[in-house]
């Protein structure tokens, strides 16, 4: 696992409305190939779980150069004050 963040699950390619655990992986296997005690389980605490294909996630090399668009995990803030990381962008739909 690679991640983990709060989303909508996903299932047979679509988003559906059911709000989930959702654990990044560099490549999905079939879950018969996964050892028992490394599956991540489908609910958690009563909240579903999902398991996303992301690849690798790698940190920024360079620390002064302008992103647009910024992703989430971007060190952000001004120079003249502490800075602080931007964790997401939320649009209303």
């Amino acid at each position: 696992m690679v991640a983990t963040g709060i989303g909508y699950k996903v299932t047979s390619g679509k988003r559906t409305s059911s709000l989930s655990i959702v654990c990044s992986v560099t490549k999905k296997v079939a879950v018969d190939r996964i050892l028992s005690k490394d599956r991540v389980p489908e609910i958690l605490d009563g909240i579903p779980a999902d398991v996303v294909q992301t690849g690798r996630i790698r940190a920024l090399q360079t620390r002064t150069s302008r992103i647009r668009p910024v992703p989430g995990g971007v060190s952000i803030g001004h120079r003249d004050i502490t800075t602080g990381t931007l964790g997401c962008l939320v649009k209303k739909m």
